[in-house]
């Protein structure tokens, strides 16, 4: 049995674990076995059947994929998406770069390469440019974009288990389990553990804006299913909200599969690909208005709906507010460059997340208006016939030991 190390540096991006797990799962565990080296927190996420090895918070993790990679006679190495940018332990792109000392083990060494090339963006959240490092060219690069040309250490990739359909009977069953309410459409809205961490610093009354949304949904037959690491105690409000924690990786695509409709502000989250692949109607809320813009017209429309709307100082309109496609950091130029590189530019709908009678409509197209959702389904269906000409997991593993 070929023996795979997974390496996971971070403990707040868990598209990183995900992709990691989907591995695993599309590799099984006939002809492979699986280790992590990831933090003692998520432990509780990984199949009991493999191996863990975790790294202390003041330790190098270095120190641990040396050690976990000698203890398992690993045969391949991969890093998630984020782990060589904190190879030295540190935080950021700016001082994460790859250890001679791993880069000098006699095992093949993979990594998810999510920037796909791109080594610069800018953050607005931090007004600032980050930049991280290539990967080094005897690393394999592992890409999921639907591209099919390939380099020396380039390899695209499909993972089988995203397009599998859930039967209705299947779907009621996951859905009752919720305790969600069996009469009303579903609408998934997950929020990653980060981008609720940061927004919660910065723009505290976000999540007033996200209830008076869905609180003034005029679709009565739609209830809105939120996945968040805490309790988010804004939505109390909301009739239609039901709340529930983080899921494993296999449960919450299980979820994902049982919805009507997937919800997202982050337009570069992983669960964002897997809706579109799997052909589930999806909208984006994102944010046009820029309030160091004085003179828009349409930032003074804004400004006079949030002096109607809102009561109180909104941190998230009147302190700072920019354009954003992934909240809470903007990133437009990064989704932009997403979009083209995975042809999603006509598998979703967006819609201004201040613009509730635009939220509201757009709900009720996907709900109702059968031409609205069946042309979304076809485009998410072509860019599903372009994932299922990539490699499989398990070819590209034994591309890699054969060289």
């Amino acid at each position: 049995m070929e023996r795979i190390l997974f390496i996971i540096t971070t403990n707040v991006n868990m598209g990183d674990l995900s992709l990691c797990l989907e591995w695993v799962n599309e590799l099984g565990r006939k002809e492979f076995q699986h280790a992590f080296v990831l933090d003692r927190s998520l432990q509780h996420i990984i199949p009991s059947e493999d191996t863990l090895f975790f790294y202390e918070k003041d330790l190098h993790v270095k120190k641990s994929i040396l050690e976990a990679a000698s203890t398992f006679k690993a045969d391949v190495i991969v890093f998630a998406s984020n782990s060589y940018w904190n190879i030295r332990g540190q935080k950021g792109a700016e001082t994460g770069i790859w250890d001679d000392e791993i880069l000098n083990l006699k095992i093949p060494l993979l990594s998810f390469d999510p920037l796909e090339g791109l080594t610069e963006f800018y953050i607005d959240l931090w007004d600032r440019k980050a930049s991280y490092p290539p990967l080094p060219e005897n690393i394999w690069s592992l890409r999921d974009s639907p591209n099919t040309s390939s380099t020396s250490n380039i390899r695209h990739f499909r993972i089988l288990k995203r397009f599998e359909q859930l039967t209705d009977t299947k779907k009621n069953e996951i859905l009752k389990c919720l305790g969600v309410d069996m009469k009303k459409k579903t609408v998934i809205f997950p929020i990653a553990k980060n981008c609720y961490l940061d927004s919660r610093k910065v723009f505290y009354d976000y999540y007033v804006q996200l209830a008076r949304l869905f609180n003034e949904c005029r679709t009565e037959a739609v209830q809105f299913l939120i996945l968040a690491p805490e309790k988010i105690h804004e939505f109390d409000i909301c009739k239609n909200v039901v709340q529930i924690g983080h899921q494993s990786n296999e449960r919450f695509l299980e979820i994902l599969k049982a919805s009507d409709i997937y919800l997202t502000d982050c337009g570069v989250a992983s669960s964002f690909l897997h809706a579109m692949s799997s052909s589930i109607p999806s909208v984006l809320l994102r944010n046009s208005y820029n309030s160091r813009d004085k003179v828009c017209e349409d930032n003074k429309r804004l400004m006079e709906f949030s002096q109607k709307k809102i009561s109180g100082k909104i941190s998230f309109i009147f302190d700072r507010l920019y354009p954003y496609q992934v909240f809470p950091y903007g990133m437009v130029d990064l989704f932009n460059y997403f979009e083209k590189i995975y042809h999603t530019e006509e598998c979703y709908l967006p819609v201004e997340v201040f613009e509730s009678d635009n939220f509201s409509n757009k709900i009720s197209s996907l709900l109702s208006d059968t031409q609205t959702r069946r042309s979304l389904i076809d485009n998410c269906n072509e860019l599903r016939s372009l994932f299922m000409k990539l490699q499989s997991p398990a070819s590209i593993i034994e591309e890699v030991l054969s060289r």
